[in-house]
């Protein structure tokens, strides 16, 4: 069968971060939930969300600005003297022909710290390495898939036991759907798919330390593609580091990078 070419356009842009925005204000949503012990405060501002935590002012995604590359200039800073009432540095993400946010964002002190891969794909079935099982996961396991991610990311027991409720109410919502890696009858991996306009999203995901190089992250990805293919995506995307391991996994299976987010952040609490 001979594959669609999809070509990077501005509409596709924002599809993709319509999709990658979409999931980051949920995940946020799922933390901010409940008894909420990180203490984040999700501010809208139209359809920007400003997530704001000043108990963990370091910590970038629970201080980040999501849907700000294509607001006007007055919400921007409407945002900005938000987060300055707080003392708070926000981070901000801005995709190819966000360039008039930028430059306000400059002026205002930001400054880049970091590049992100926006990787895309077409939804059809990739190959699966056969020693690794891929399991969803229930409402009445999220927990325990929440303390696995995290450990996969390094996080201690300490900041699991905080942390992990939140990631379990996200996997509560129907637009979010959790996957085990499962390798010798162990649950070795951990990833998140979330759908949006026909963008399957694949999102957070991690492996224990004992288990990399297994096969894990492939068979996660190969897995949450078929799945979106299933739920009638038509295609697929995700977000990394630029140059990552986990770049080179999901080029593997066939995405591509679509363009580049810079990463900026304040370099001091401030009005543009």
């Amino acid at each position: 069968m001979e594959l669609e070419i999809v070509f990077v356009t501005d509409e596709l842009v924002r599809r993709l971060e319509g999709a990658i925005d979409a999931f980051a204000v949920a995940w946020l949503e799922g933390h901010a939930s409940g008894d909420n012990p990180a203490g984040i405060h999700l501010e809208r501002f139209g359809d920007v969300v400003a997530a704001a935590t000043p108990g963990r002012p370091d910590l970038d995604f629970m201080n980040r600005i999501h849907g700000l590359a294509f607001a006007e200039p007055a919400v921007l800073v409407e945002v900005l003297s938000f987060y300055r009432s707080l003392g708070l540095r926000p981070w901000i993400e801005l995709p190819p022909g966000a360039e008039e946010v930028a430059a306000h964002l400059a002026e205002a002190g930001a400054r880049p710290v970091e590049s992100l891969s926006v990787l895309f794909g077409t939804a059809y079935a990739r190959p699966s390495p056969p020693n690794v099982e891929i399991r969803r996961v229930g409402g009445a396991d999220a927990r325990r898939f929440a303390d696995l991610l995290l450990a996969g990311h390094g996080v201690s027991a300490a900041a699991r036991a905080v942390d992990a409720p939140g990631i379990a109410a996200a996997g509560l919502r129907n637009d979010i759907t959790f996957y085990t890696a499962v390798v010798d009858g162990h649950e070795a991996g951990a990833g998140v798919l979330a759908p949006h306009d026909r963008v399957g999203y694949l999102a957070q995901a991690s492996t224990l330390p004992a288990f990399r190089r297994r096969g894990c992250q492939t068979a996660l990805v190969a897995r949450r593609i078929a799945d979106s293919a299933d739920l009638g995506c038509d295609l697929v995307a995700s977000l990394t580091t630029f140059g990552s391991a986990s770049q080179r996994t999901l080029e593997r299976a066939g995405l591509r990078i679509a363009y580049i987010r810079t990463v900026l952040r304040l370099s001091e609490p401030t009005d543009c």
